[in-house]
């Protein structure tokens, strides 16, 4: 019986990448796609991946690939598409709370609109299955977890959910693990599909947060953070983005850490989020809620306020255009 040559790329060793900061891995990944393979593009109607079944967007892939990021603090990336101002919004609303407003996400990210089901919500939002997945508090969960027993191997927040392959923002993570390993807290991340280019810096940014959060509550430090994923991805129609990437990613220095986050942050998250939403509509009693901020959030609280000026005149500029 004579079988099929199969490609050589597909015989090579997944990609296996060990950094101390974000900026570097970023920076290897994206040098590591010159040894990808092209894959033809998805056909469903609900993916994104197609443009709603509209356009032809072939990728360039790598499989069963795994980072380790041994300091997940060092998670900031000095190149011109990582913006902090619209990162943290999307961190805020989308990872470390239950938002699901499309009005609110909306805000920051026009695209959003794009990806709700209902035309009012986006329910498969990150953070909302974090908490609500199951009717259970999975965050909750995992500390209670590790505060009975740390030792456990069962502190796992899932995200995806059967049925999500029929709606259109289908999760592309799939869960979340957590160990406490040598008094520190450590988490993988499995995802079953993820744009390279696009993505990538922003996944790792907002779900090392939610690590720290998770590491504050337990009061212990963060610990490495792994970042495993099935097809790492990016569109053909993407590739100049991915060459000037990668041009300044070679000439900028990388980021200092970010601080380290105060213990006990879980409560703050609440306040951030009112703060942010009086910011976002210009309610009264602003001011109260980022008093009680600590330093780190209220650092935090400043870059929001910046994001919402900014919208506001790319708003106003669109306007008197129009």
């Amino acid at each position: 019986m004579k079988y099929k040559q199969e490609n050589t790329l597909t015989n090579k060793a997944p990609l296996h990448l060990v950094c101390d900061s974000a900026h570097d891995l970023f920076f290897q990944v994206l040098q590591a796609f010159s040894e990808s393979e092209v894959v033809s593009s998805v056909r469903n109607s609900k993916s994104v991946g197609s443009f709603w079944g509209m356009v032809d967007r072939p990728t360039k892939e790598l499989r069963y690939v795994t980072f380790v990021l041994e300091n997940p603090r060092d998670r900031l990336i000095n190149a011109s598409y990582f913006l902090i101002e619209d990162i943290i919004p999307r961190t805020l609303l989308c990872t470390l709370s239950d938002e699901i407003d499309l009005q609110a996400i909306g805000f920051y990210n026009s695209r959003a609109f794009e990806f709700s089901d209902d035309g009012r919500t986006v329910s498969s939002n990150y953070g909302y299955r974090v908490r609500h997945l199951g009717n259970v508090d999975q965050i909750q969960e995992v500390i209670r977890q590790l505060q009975q027993d740390p030792n456990s191997r069962r502190a796992v927040i899932h995200i995806h959910a059967v049925g999500d392959s029929d709606i259109k923002y289908s999760p592309c993570i799939d869960s979340l693990h957590f160990l406490i390993r040598n008094g520190a807290l450590e988490c993988q991340s499995l995802w079953r599909s993820e744009n390279a280019v696009t993505l990538l810096p922003i996944n790792i940014f907002e779900f090392t947060m939610l690590q720290e959060l998770i590491a504050s509550e337990l009061e212990i430090p963060v610990g490495r953070y792994v970042h495993t994923v099935t097809s790492l991805h990016y569109y053909l129609d993407e590739e100049k983005r991915l060459h000037r990437t990668l041009e300044e990613l070679a000439m900028k220095p990388r980021p200092e850490p970010m601080g380290c986050m105060p213990y006990k942050s879980l409560r703050e998250i609440e306040l951030l989020r009112g703060f942010e939403k009086i910011a976002r509509c210009h309610l009264d009693a602003g001011s109260d809620k980022f008093l009680e901020l600590s330093d780190y959030w209220k650092n935090i609280a400043d870059v929001i306020t910046c994001a919402v000026v900014k919208k506001e005149k790319a708003c106003f500029h669109n306007a008197s255009i129009a």
